[in-house]
């Protein structure tokens, strides 16, 4: 069974083809030419397939005089047929029949009417490109003819944020700015979507929205993290946002996740210490292994190997989808022995619920954040750009600055490449003296 790809409006059908072989059973390449010219290609009229007609077959019961015209319509066997060609496949002059759902009429008229919307759904599917051999060719048919619009595109990237488990926080941001989209762009196709399009939405929200340098650009980011998810699932075949500038403006991507001074990381673990011990530990945890907050909620004390120093981070929670093993350093080993690990059982999670260690329930999503956002507030340090992610830049640093190489740090941070390492040192230059430095000769 083939079914329907709806490359036309209001179209039921669903063909079931009964194939019949009127060349060899395998067309091999030294007679491929002779089927070639057996076939009458002229009569196709550069089409790969013979025009589709309805057949009404005499059955034993037609024939019995006494039926009426509408007895006789009802007993007879009725099908489409065509012949098809696809020289990729092998295929020459294939005869196909279809009769699904035909003959199971017990009104005459519908079944004539029936017959008559399921020959011309077929001839306009065939028409726009359907092989009814290939059912991969017609899944790339309906992404590329038929596309889906920028609503249902973004219904669809929802969807696979959902899978993705990001924090509601950044589910909300980029809901807010695909709902700005889809409401100007209604009734698009997302391959009739064109840079300039995209421009002018973005320019549209700036002049009439007000948006800021910062709300542009994380927009811009969102619409190409949608586009760059559609073309990976083949819906379109470039991404359009690539040709849209950024704006220039106060906020730069080294305004997010900065690295925390070091006055200020002493600020911060000091009030934690005395105010907030689950967010401290939270922080530290971060600070000497960099594995992520999101993966460090999901941590189970069976991944932390006080024996053997080393904490594994398994695919299933792991940002990257790849299990990963991180030191244990003498320094976290002896901060972690105030809270006798080895006490709870195995399967319990290392951040839990109601702020406590080893409960049987994971951290909420958001409350680290929440709580790590308000010490910083506390501090009067909420402007300085500082998040969780940042202690995880500061560690990066330290690190370097510490004598690791930039292999070492993109091993522990578990990265794919150098150059996604760099990124975290990306303000190195702030924390480097040259003075002293003299040019080797």
């Amino acid at each position: 069974m083939v079914e329907n790809i709806g490359l036309s409006t209001n179209r039921t059908l669903n063909p079931n083809y009964q194939i019949v072989n009127t060349t060899p059973e395998e067309v091999s390449d030294n007679n491929r030419t002779y089927c070639k010219q057996r076939f009458n290609f002229t009569a196709m009229k550069d089409k790969p397939y013979t025009e589709p007609e309805l057949k009404r077959n005499e059955t034993h019961e037609s024939r019995n005089p006494k039926l009426t015209k509408s007895q006789r319509v009802l007993a007879e066997h009725w099908f489409i047929e065509y012949k098809y060609t696809d020289l990729s496949l092998n295929l020459v002059n294939q005869r196909v029949k279809n009769s699904k759902g035909m003959n199971k009429f017990t009104d005459a008229k519908l079944k004539e009417k029936n017959a008559i919307s399921e020959l011309e759904s077929l001839k306009s599917l065939l028409e726009e490109g359907w092989n009814p051999f290939n059912e991969e060719s017609n899944i790339n048919l309906r992404k590329t003819i038929v596309s889906i619009t920028i609503p249902e595109s973004i219904n669809l990237y929802k969807n696979f944020l959902l899978e993705e488990n990001l924090r509601r926080k950044t589910l909300q941001t980029y809901e807010s700015k695909l709902k700005y989209f889809g409401e100007y762009y209604p009734l698009l196709k997302v391959n009739q979507v064109t840079n300039q399009k995209i421009s002018d939405f973005l320019k549209f929200q700036r002049t009439d929205k007000k948006w800021s340098s910062k709300t542009y650009n994380a927009a811009h980011q969102i619409i190409n993290a949608l586009f760059t998810y559609l073309l990976n699932a083949n819906y379109v075949t470039e991404n359009p946002v690539k040709g849209v500038v950024r704006l220039k403006g106060n906020t730069t991507p080294s305004d997010l996740h900065k690295v925390i001074k070091d006055e200020h990381f002493k600020l911060i673990r000091d009030y934690l210490a005395i105010n907030d011990k689950f967010t401290e530990f939270f922080v530290t945890a971060i600070y000497y292994t960099c594995i992520r907050p999101k993966e460090l909620r999901q941590l189970k004390l069976k991944m932390v190997d006080l024996s053997n120093n080393k904490i594994v981070v398994p695919s299933e929670i792991s940002k990257n989808k790849r299990t990963g093993t991180i030191p244990i350093t003498p320094m976290f080993k002896e901060y972690l022995k105030q809270f006798n690990l080895d006490s709870f059982p195995k399967e319990n999670y290392l951040f839990s619920s109601a702020s406590s260690i080893g409960g049987s329930d994971k951290v909420g999503e958001n409350t680290p954040y929440y709580r790590f956002m308000s010490c910083l507030k506390k501090l009067n340090l909420d402007g300085e750009g500082y998040t969780l992610y940042s202690v995880k830049h500061t560690s990066n640093v330290a690190r370097y600055l510490g004598g690791w190489s930039l292999a070492e740090i993109m091993a522990v941070n578990r990265h794919g490449s150098i150059s996604q390492t760099e990124t975290y040192l990306r303000e190195l230059n702030k924390f480097i003296e040259f003075n002293d430095k003299e040019v080797p000769l």
